[in-house]
């Protein structure tokens, strides 16, 4: 009983950890969406919110699409009686470039806008690479039908960019789309990335490290228990990591010609900057000279929560590549 009780705490532990530096949730308490409007695609009972930012009625002439982190709350943060208590990336981008830009937010399948669903069954059941490719391409083909943009860019941070390579080859419009920003995320798959991060030497939380240390153990133990959501490491039901461990995005991002953007922390300590600088090295190799590559000097997953600099560089590479 004491070695389920100390295993218990752990696991809690290390999900807060995860989710927090993936998803990178900022405390706030006095923060708001301006210019949101909420939208719902339902599909017989399952259900997928999408949340649209824009000044006025009228489009503007550039889209940015935002795919967010990984976890089982809203891609928009956690609100609590009419106020966020936390907010993620969606906010600064909201913030930052509502004068230039329209920004659509698929939100994940099942989950409702400013709530988290981590204890929701049917929310873990589901919770694959190939459904979260599914759905956010479905929310993306359906706001484009009708409408007019010259531009739009696919922006993802962390899961959300290691899936944008395949969100953007799977879309029936993705003739429409300008370019790709791919922010802390890299080209190598999970497994690969997880095995680098355990051989640095990292201050990593003595839970992290622990768990980084079991990586090979607990690969063997998913791919003989892929489909079961009761057994987890770093927090993640196996059944979400039996779909994410081996996708390389590199594959796929090395099969796509439009610009890409490619942001990475250099002490990241989620997806390791070995993965990014591999995009790098494999696109020059192939000559390919469609990938703008920003590495930036101490800092970590999300940016040491200063993204100011990342967001203006998106922009910079949007005028010179794009526009």
């Amino acid at each position: 009983m004491r070695w389920e009780r100390e295993n218990i705490i752990l696991r809690k532990t290390i999900l807060i950890l995860v989710l927090l530096l993936i998803s990178m949730m900022i405390l706030s308490g006095c923060v708001s969406y301006d210019h949101l409007s909420k939208h719902s695609i339902t599909q017989e009972n399952d259900f997928t919110n999408y949340y649209v930012f824009k000044e006025g009625n009228d489009n503007k002439d550039s889209l940015i699409i935002f795919i967010g982190g990984s976890g089982y709350s809203s891609v928009l943060g956690l609100k609590e009686y009419g106020i966020w208590k936390t907010i993620t990336l969606a906010y600064d981008l909201q913030n930052k470039l509502l004068s230039d830009f329209d920004i659509l937010v698929p939100e994940k399948k099942n989950i409702k806008m400013g709530k988290n669903h981590e204890n929701e069954r049917r929310v873990l059941e589901n919770y694959t690479l190939e459904q979260r490719v599914s759905t956010a391409s479905l929310v993306i083909d359906k706001y484009l039908e009708n409408k007019q943009y010259k531009e739009i860019i696919l922006l993802g941070f962390s899961e959300g960019g290691y899936i944008l390579p395949r969100i953007y080859l799977n879309l029936k419009s993705k003739e429409r789309i300008s370019g790709l920003a791919v922010l802390s995320a890299g080209g190598l798959s999970q497994y690969n990335s997880l095995k680098t991060l355990s051989e640095k030497d990292y201050s990593y939380p003595e839970g992290y490290k622990n768990e980084l240390k079991r990586l090979e153990e607990v690969v063997e133990d998913i791919k003989q228990n892929p489909d079961t959501i009761n057994k987890r490491y770093l927090g993640l039901p196996y059944k979400r990591w039996s779909s994410f461990m081996f996708y390389r995005p590199l594959d796929d991002l090395l099969k796509i010609d439009i610009p890409i953007f490619m942001g990475q922390g250099e002490m990241d300590m989620m997806s390791p900057v070995d993965s990014a600088r591999k995009v790098k090295e494999e696109f020059e190799k192939m000559h390919k000279e469609n990938l703008t590559y920003i590495e930036y000097k101490d800092k970590g997953h999300g940016f040491n929560g200063e993204f100011e600099t990342i967001i203006k560089d998106i922009e910079d590479w949007f005028r010179k590549e794009i526009r």
